[in-house]
């Protein structure tokens, strides 16, 4: 028994592959298919779904797309109690070949008997196992139960890890999208400057300015007093995760750069991470690059160099800055104006100061 425990564990942490895990249960107990479903209540389809068997391949397309909807037996286990072992035989009796999944779906598959056991219930979703039986095996007898039953504590212990690895995985993807939704830069970063988090404004700024750029996975600083900024904040670079105290602010640009150590209750956290911040200086040119791309569809580059224009700055100066030559920097020009529909750079300008202003 221990076997089948273990290889399941091993399948939800990805140690060893749903298949061998879910044969090995099918052939413990004579079925020829068997199924591990995570159900969302809330949305009413499918989250995962991990099979192995007889089944062919096409037949989970042909769940999701509709027998999903008229599945007696999910049913049946979403009510039932926790680790209560369900039977169609004895659940549903004879009038289990009455039913459409029955007679559409499981018997030109093969399958008379079914066997199936909710392992966890997070409110919103439901992890169950179930074990699928040709007539020929007959059905299932009461010391196939008991031996499931046994098994209950093990499986339900390790459907309710994935149920934790999925929760973490949402609160971090909320976390992602929530940075995301913010105009100023933000970026984690490791002693060595090995980028842990970068959100999407960053991302912009780092495209279409000179501040830094990535390289290898490192964030690599052009201006020398962020670099001496980052270093003043090392204590000891010869031991991890010692910092000194306080925040180091570096005019760099048209952007204030603040650097500081990453500090909170977890423990985890104190492992040297910093969070570096990228903000315009003048609240009024908060990402007007954002704007201008959402406004008028520019790509980041058309985007910095309009909005390097309305600073007043040359073409020559922007070359040099974007460390691009002249001649591209007047491609992106000519499709800058097109799409903003101007003709000159006066007209830019007027534009690109009204969007600026906008809410």
């Amino acid at each position: 028994m221990k076997p089948l425990a273990h290889r399941f564990l091993e399948a939800i942490t990805g140690a060893e592959s749903w298949p061998n895990a879910l044969a090995g249960m099918a052939d413990s107990f004579g079925g020829i298919e068997s199924h591990f479903t995570v159900w969302d209540r809330a949305l009413g389809r499918v989250l995962f779904s991990a099979r192995a068997g007889r089944f062919p391949a096409e037949a989970n397309e042909q769940y999701a797309r509709y027998f999903h909807r008229v599945d007696t037996c999910r049913e049946a286990l979403i009510w039932s109690g926790m680790g209560e072992v369900m039977l169609t035989q004895a659940y549903y009796g004879e009038a289990f070949v009455n039913t459409e999944i029955y007679n559409d779906f499981l018997r030109p598959l093969g399958a008379r008997y079914v066997m199936g056991i909710k392992l966890a219930d997070c409110g919103h979703a439901v992890s169950m196992l179930r074990i699928h039986r040709s007539a020929k095996n007959g059905p299932y007898s009461e010391q196939d139960v008991r031996r499931l039953s046994r098994l209950f504590p093990s499986l339900s212990h390790s459907a309710q890890l994935y149920f934790d690895r999925l929760q973490t995985s949402r609160t971090a993807a909320l976390a992602t999208a929530a940075l995301d939704q913010l105009h100023i830069g933000i970026i984690v970063i490791e002693r060595d400057g090995r980028i842990i988090h970068m959100n999407a404004a960053a991302d912009r700024v780092l495209a279409c300015d000179s501040i830094a750029k990535v390289h290898g996975g490192r964030l690599k600083f052009n201006n020398m007093q962020a670099r001496s900024a980052v270093a003043g904040l090392i204590r000891n670079p010869s031991r991890a995760g010692e910092f000194s105290s306080g925040v180091r602010s570096v005019r760099v640009g048209e952007y204030e750069l603040s650097i500081s150590p990453l500090a909170g209750d977890h423990g985890l956290i104190g492992s040297g991470a910093l969070l570096v911040t990228l903000q315009r200086s003048d609240a009024g040119l908060q990402d007007l690059i954002a704007k201008l791309r959402m406004e008028f569809g520019l790509t980041c580059s058309e985007a910095a160099i309009a909005d390097q224009i309305t600073a007043g700055r040359t073409l020559q100066q922007i070359a040099t800055n974007s460390s691009i030559s002249l001649n591209t920097v007047k491609t992106h020009l000519r499709a800058v104006f097109a799409k903003m529909n101007v003709r000159s750079q006066s007209d830019l300008v007027r534009v690109a100061l009204g969007c600026r202003s906008k809410a």
